[in-house]
C-alpha cells in the first residue's frame, strides 16, 4: 500500500488541476449538458492525468542524480530512494500506455500523442 502511495506522489496529482483546461470547451460549445460530450471530456481528462503522471515519473527518473542534491526535490519518492527505479519504470510505462485502454476518438488520440513531445521536446 505504501508503494502505491509513493507512485501516486511521484505522479504529482496536485498538478492534474491543469488538465481541467479541457472542460471550458463544453461550456463554450454549449455542450455542458450533452452526456456523450461530457463523457468524452471526462475520458480525455483521465487520459491527460495518466499521461502527465507518467511523464512526471519519467522526468524524476531522468533527473534523479540532480534531484538528490536539490533542497526540495530531494524529498521526492524517487530521489529519496523510497521508490526504486525498478518499480517506477514499469509503472511509468503501464500508466503512460494506460490511455490506450480508453476508446478515444481520432482527434483526442492525436492530441494525446503530441502531448509528450510538447511537454519534453523529444521523449
Amino acid at each position: 500500500m505504501r508503494t502505491l502511495y509513493l507512485v501516486f506522489l511521484s505522479m504529482r496529482a496536485r498538478q492534474w488541476l491543469k488538465n481541467f483546461f479541457i472542460f471550458p470547451a463544453l461550456l463554450f460549445s454549449q455542450n455542458l449538458f450533452v452526456l456523450p460530450m461530457v463523457l468524452k471530456n471526462v475520458v480525455a481528462f483521465i487520459i491527460f492525468c495518466l499521461l502527465s503522471g507518467s511523464l512526471y515519473i519519467f522526468n524524476d527518473l531522468m533527473d534523479v542524480k540532480q534531484n538528490r542534491t536539490h533542497p526540495r526535490k530531494s524529498y521526492r519518492p524517487i530521489a529519496s530512494g523510497k521508490l526504486t527505479a525498478s518499480v517506477a519504470r514499469p509503472v511509468m510505462m503501464v500508466v503512460g500506455k494506460g490511455n490506450f485502454v480508453f476508446d478515444c476518438d481520432g482527434r483526442t488520440c492525436i492530441i494525446v500523442s503530441i502531448y509528450p513531445s510538447n511537454h519534453y521536446g523529444e521523449v
